[in-house]
């Protein structure tokens, strides 16, 4: 008998989850193109990236193996082509793993800038 109560209570929940996010996905405002604001993400997308593929290896504040005195061109063709280092681990390449120049100047930018907050 629990174990009907337990099935029909999680049907509930489901049924109410499934009804919860399509009352939420239907109510939004009109799109035409004078209500659009621009929403610049790339400061959020830079911090995930840096977070998921770099903060590993030179911590969360780019306190390990990024040196300051190098130009921002030396470290963003690092990110692209990747980089050896005097002993493992290496740098590895990003640009065929979907970073761009854009990007790999976004993330030295981000670098440096956590870099300063941490001084």
């Amino acid at each position: 008998m629990n174990i009907r109560r337990l099935k029909l209570t999680a049907a509930i929940v489901f049924v109410f989850a499934m009804v919860g996010s399509v009352a939420f996905r239907s109510v939004v405002p009109d799109a035409s193109a004078e209500t659009l604001i621009p929403v610049v993400v790339v400061a959020d997308d830079t911090a995930t990236i840096y977070k998921t593929k770099c903060a590993m290896c030179h911590a969360p504040k780019a306190t390990k193996a990024f040196d300051l005195e190098k130009s921002d061109e030396h470290h963003v063709n690092a990110i692209l082509k990747g980089a050896k280092a005097e002993k493992p681990p290496h740098m590895p390449e990003y640009e065929t793993k979907g970073i761009d120049a854009e990007k790999a100047q976004a993330l030295v930018t981000y670098m440096r800038s956590l870099r300063a907050a941490a001084e």
